[in-house]
This record gives structure tokens, sequence and C-alpha cells, in this order.
């Protein structure tokens, strides 16, 4: 061959090399990129098909789940009166633990696995950031991730936890056990399953009963972590059982102009309506008043076993069948917590059975 040939040759050889190595950096680049978005696709449409069967697919769930709830929820009412500190949740991750608790009150309104799984890590994102510096969660030592759990498997009243975990470990449409969600619910499980174990049982001094002071306290603890508000110095007279102050207080939410609804349980529209402007003026205080997480005033006394403030809060127009954000109604609260006077209460019971007649 001739000399000008190959010297021709060899440097189209040359020139194409690079060609073919930058097409294969472009396809590899593309061919992720199109991984990416055929992830995004099929989380949105995972989201999409399960919100409009999630109703019908939880409750199923949560059926087959209710004994183990039961015996769960009885584990960690048994559990309340535990502090961070004995469990061991380190002094930085301390701070940010009422935020968590408040983004983990939200799991029961996400009705697919994956924004469930989504919810249980923005909980550990937030209860794991540090006033220094951000941390990632799979840097955060097993022991100390597993306190924070803990804690906020004890102190967040979320009433059906096995439900919960068996609907996302069973029914999402991403089975990989690599990723950041599925480490995040694996820890939830593990936490779970120590509550299960009885491992707890020894860190709590069982006495039998708390003191007037650690109930006052614990009762508080559940209703609101807002005490400049007028709602709080509400719950705080209805934990206390202090009837003349819960009365003056309602009595001063009272405007010139009574509203007057059919009856004093009814929700139809026009009553609504005629409760609407006052349900949102958080400068007073009504029977429908509501915290950051649902309570009304009925669910307060509910949750702190005042029998006797029952009546006078119906008698004032509160509803008995009203529902907080996980949607249990004054009369759950209590049987959940134990409180036979306020469940057999007669204005409780009544309404609440009558809700379950045809027709009603």
């Amino acid at each position: 061959m001739a000399p000008s040939l190959m010297w021709e040759g060899a440097s189209r050889a040359r020139t194409e090399t690079p060609i073919c190595t930058s097409c294969h950096t472009l396809l590899a680049k593309l061919l992720a990129k199109q991984e990416l978005q055929m992830t995004l696709l099929k989380q949105a449409v995972g989201i999409y098909i399960h919100h409009g069967i999630h109703d019908l697919i939880f409750n199923i769930v949560g059926t087959y789940e209710t004994s183990q709830d039961a015996s769960f929820n009885k584990i960690t009412r048994s559990l309340q009166e535990l502090q961070q500190n004995d469990l061991g949740v380190k002094p930085e991750f301390s701070i940010n633990l009422s935020r968590a608790k408040r983004e983990l009150s939200q799991l029961n309104q996400q009705t697919s696995p994956l924004l469930k799984m989504l919810c249980l890590r923005r909980v550990l994102l937030t209860a794991t950031q540090t006033p220094r510096r951000t941390m990632n969660i799979e840097a955060v030592s097993a022991d100390d991730l597993l306190s924070v759990v803990l804690y906020l498997l004890v102190k967040t009243e979320i009433p059906n936890w096995m439900a919960n975990m068996s609907y996302m470990r069973n029914f999402s449409f991403s089975n990989s056990s690599k990723n950041e969600l599925s480490y995040c619910l694996s820890t939830f499980e593990a936490a779970v399953e120590y509550i299960n174990l009885g491992k707890l049982q020894n860190t709590c001094s069982v006495t039998g009963e708390l003191s007037d002071k650690a109930l006052f306290k614990e009762r508080m603890s559940l209703l609101t972590q807002n005490m400049a508000t007028p709602i709080y110095c509400l719950f705080e007279h209805i934990a206390n059982g202090n009837e003349a102050k819960v009365e003056h207080l309602l009595s001063e939410g009272e405007g010139d102009e009574d509203v007057r609804m059919c009856h004093p349980l009814c929700s139809c529209d026009l009553c609504d309506g005629h409760l609407s402007g006052r349900l949102h003026d958080l400068s007073i205080v009504t029977p429908f008043s509501r915290d950051d997480r649902g309570y009304s005033p009925l669910h307060a006394a509910a949750i702190c076993g005042q029998a006797q403030l029952i009546d006078l809060l119906v008698n004032k127009g509160a509803s008995v069948n009203a529902t907080d954000y996980h949607a249990l109604t004054p009369l759950h609260l209590a049987c959940q917590r134990g409180f036979q006077g306020v469940s057999n209460t007669h204005a409780l019971n009544a309404v609440s059975i009558s809700s379950l007649e045809p027709g009603s």
C-alpha cells in the first residue's frame, strides 16, 4: 500500500475513535434519563391508581390487622410516661421531635404506599437534622435512629400502625430494598417489632398509675404544643376538669347573636354555613374550635377522661360525631384511652349509635 494511503487510513481511524466514544457517552446519558423518567412515570401511575382504590384496600388491610393493632396500642398506652432520656434520644435530635410528630400525624392522610413511605422519610429527615448540619438518614447510627423512632411511635397517636406497615410493604409497586424509602420503612418496622417484643417494658417503671402532675403533663402533651393560643387555655382547663372556667371561656366566645342551629347536633349545610365564620377565628374559642391536630373541645374532654364536661360541651352545641385529622371521634379516643366513664356517657353513645342506623 502506498505510504500516502496508509497515512490517510491512520488519520481517519484517529478521528473516528473519539466520535464513537462520545456517541456511547451520549447514549448512556439518554438511557439513564429515560430510566429516570420511566421510574417517575411508574411512581405517578402507582399514586394515581392507589388513590382511587385506597379506601377499599386500606380498610381490608385494617380489618386483617385489627387484633395486631389492638395489641400494639395496648403496649404503647402503657409506655406513655417514657421520656426522651429514658429512650436515649440525643439532645441534638430533641429540638425537632415536635415537628417530626406533627409530620408523622399526617401518615393516615396519605393515599398510597409511596406517599406513606415519603411521609416516613420526611419524619426521619425532620427528626435527625441538627442546628449545625444536615445529615443523611443512613449516616445516623442505627441506635440513635431507633431511639428517635421508638419515641415517635410511642408519643404519636396513630391507632393503626400494623395496618400501615402491612399496606406499605405489600402494596408498593417498587420492591427495591436498596433505596432510602425502603430503609425508612425497615427502620419503622424494626422499631414496631422492638416494641411488640416487650423490649421497652423494662425501661418503663410500672407504677400502676401516674401521679397527678405526670398525668396532667401527659394529657397536655397529647393536646397541643402551642401555649399562646386561646384554644390551649381552653384545653388546659378541660384537662384539669375546671368546669367553671370552661363554661366561662365558651360563654366569652358566644357573640351577641347566637348561632341558631336546627338542633345542637346538626351538621347540615345551613348550620355549617352559620358556623363557618367562627370556626376559623383564632381569637375566640367555641365548642367547634380546633387545634392543629383537629381536636375539638369534646375530643379534649374525651382523651383526658373528663366525663363531667361531656354534657356541658354537648349542651353548648359540640358535635359528638366530629372527627380529628385521623378520622377519630371523641368516643374513639375515650375507648382507646380506656376511659369507661366517658365512653359510657349517654350523650356520646346515643348519637354515635344512631349515626350507624340506615338513613342517618
